[in-house]
């Protein structure tokens, strides 16, 4: 079988396997799956239903509820079976851009992980930085043709203001 995965029951992002972090988002590969047997199997995902170096069943993950061993633990290291968690499209390693490249929860407040979690799963890859202020802007959001420079809406209303007060000066 290739690879495949399955969502964290945690953050709801894939288990990746080592393959497929960086440094900023290793923490996911260290996963736990607690079985419907109860049994709880701890280590690094292989990426082919391997965890910890132990092949796990003969579909990979069939039949788990799966955390990455960060969540597990930011959510009080539960120990209930609540289900196969559901499967990764992306099979945690067939993506482009930052849809995972986010911090370990342990290490930054509850508000900082959903924001980088928000911005990450919104991650649009055709948007622009904003000429003067350095935010990304969604392509469909890009102003400043006027101005032959790509903008955010108020940065283009501040030049067209700011060309306005220059013609009445």
């Amino acid at each position: 079988m290739g690879f495949h995965s399955r969502l964290c029951e945690g953050c709801e992002h894939p288990m990746l396997s080592s393959h497929a972090t960086t440094d900023r988002n290793e923490w996911m590969s260290d996963v736990v799956a607690i079985t419907s047997t109860g049994n709880i199997i701890r280590g690094e995902y292989d990426g082919y239903g391997g965890i910890g170096g132990v092949e796990f069943f003969d579909g990979g993950l069939d039949d788990a509820t799966v955390y990455h061993r960060a969540c597990h633990e930011k959510m009080g290291e539960p120990t209930a079976y609540k289900g196969d968690s559901k499967r990764a499209e992306d099979q945690g390693f067939f993506f482009d851009g930052p849809q995972h490249d986010l911090p370990d929860p342990r290490t930054v407040s509850s508000s900082q992980f959903e924001k980088a979690k928000s911005d990450a799963e919104n991650y649009d890859p055709d948007a622009e930085e904003c000429e003067d202020c350095g935010e990304r802007v969604p392509s469909h959001e890009v102003y400043g043709d006027a101005f032959d420079a790509t903008l955010c809406h108020l940065c283009d209303r501040q030049r067209e203001e700011d060309a306005e007060e220059d013609e009445s000066a």
